[in-house]
């Protein structure tokens, strides 16, 4: 797997981390890469103009009953997940959907053969 570099973002503000000295702070692989799936997931598909596909359809959990909503999740942020191109394989996945609160908990496999996990939940 080649090395992976992103800027680092506030996982609450969404906002460029700075060190001390005012540089922009970065995180590589197995953490640029669990970032780039935090972001996707905060991302409703169609939102971001340059790439309509990219971002998580949850218009289709929204507004349905929490039987349907749950069953369409799973499928949903799997979708969601896979297209961060690193991901080999979901370990486990389980949708968070409460109220107004959507999101899920999810840990899986890279290429590289390292594992992560992250949470990820958002008020709508």
């Amino acid at each position: 797997m080649p090395k992976i570099t992103v800027l680092a973002l506030d996982p609450e503000t969404r906002d460029l981390c700075f060190d001390e000295t005012g540089v922009m702070e970065t995180l590589e692989d197995g953490q640029a890469i669990a970032q780039n799936i935090r972001n996707n997931l905060y991302t409703w598909k169609g939102e971001f103009p340059l790439n309509t596909d990219h971002g998580t359809a949850w218009q289709r959990v929204v507004g349905k009953p929490l039987s349907e909503a749950t069953d369409e999740a799973d499928d949903v942020l799997r979708q969601s997940i896979f297209q961060e191109p690193y991901v080999r394989e979901i370990s486990s996945l389980t949708p968070q959907l409460e109220g107004r609160s959507l999101g899920a908990d999810f840990s899986g496999t890279l290429y590289d053969g390292s594992t992560i996990r992250l949470e990820v939940k958002t008020n709508e």
